[in-house]
C-alpha cells in the first residue's frame, strides 16, 4: 500500500538512477524511452513531430470553427445577410470551412516561410482587435436598444480600449513601413 501511495504522490525511490529520458509530471512517470529503445535516435523526433502535428491540427480546427461562425455574423451585423435567412448563413459557414484550408494551403505552397506566416497571422489578428472594439461601439450606438446598454463607465472603457488598440496598431504600422 505504501508503494502505491508513493508512486501516486510522485515520490521517487532515492536509489533509482536519474534517467534523462524520463519525464516527471504531476506525479506520473512517463517514459518516452520506450520509443527511444525501439527507434533509437528517431524516438525524440517522433515525439516532437507528433506533438507539433497535434497542436497545429487542433489549432487549425478551432480557428476554422470560430471563423466560420464569426464571419457570417459579421456579414449579418453589417447588413449584407438578413438575420432571419438561416439557409444563406449556413452556405457562408460551409463556404468558409471549405475555402479557408484551401486558401491557407495555397498561401503556404507559394510562400514556404512558416515563421513569417505565423508572425503575419499574429500581427493580422492583433490588428483585428481595434476593428472588434470599433464594431462593439458601432453596434451599441446604432443597433442596440438603449434600454440594454451597459453603464456609461463600461461604454467609456470600451472607447478607451479602442483608442489604445488603434494607437498601438498605428504605431506598429508606422514602424513596419518607416522604422525607427
Amino acid at each position: 500500500m505504501g508503494e502505491i501511495s508513493d508512486q501516486a504522490e510522485g515520490v521517487a525511490d532515492p536509489d533509482d538512477a536519474i534517467d534523462p529520458y524520463t519525464i516527471q509530471t504531476d506525479g506520473v512517470r512517463e517514459a518516452p524511452s520506450t520509443l527511444i529503445g525501439r527507434f533509437k535516435s528517431l524516438g525524440p523526433g517522433i515525439v516532437v513531430s507528433g506533438s507539433i502535428v497535434c497542436i497545429l491540427f487542433s489549432t487549425v480546427l478551432s480557428g476554422i470553427g470560430a471563423g466560420s461562425r464569426s464571419f457570417p455574423d459579421l456579414l449579418v451585423t453589417l447588413g449584407f445577410i438578413d438575420r432571419q435567412n438561416l439557409e444563406r448563413r449556413k452556405k457562408w459557414i460551409r463556404g468558409y470551412i471549405i475555402a479557408m484550408p484551401i486558401i491557407s494551403t495555397v498561401i503556404y505552397l507559394f510562400y514556404q516561410e512558416p515563421i513569417a506566416l505565423v508572425i503575419f497571422g499574429a500581427t493580422f489578428g492583433a490588428f483585428m482587435l481595434p476593428v472588434q472594439s470599433f464594431m462593439t461601439i458601432y453596434v451599441q450606438r446604432k443597433r442596440m436598444d438603449p434600454r440594454v446598454w451597459p453603464g456609461p463607465w463600461i461604454r467609456g472603457a470600451v472607447v478607451v480600449v479602442f483608442l489604445i488598440q488603434a494607437i498601438l496598431s498605428a504605431f506598429i504600422i508606422w514602424n513596419i513601413f518607416f522604422g525607427f
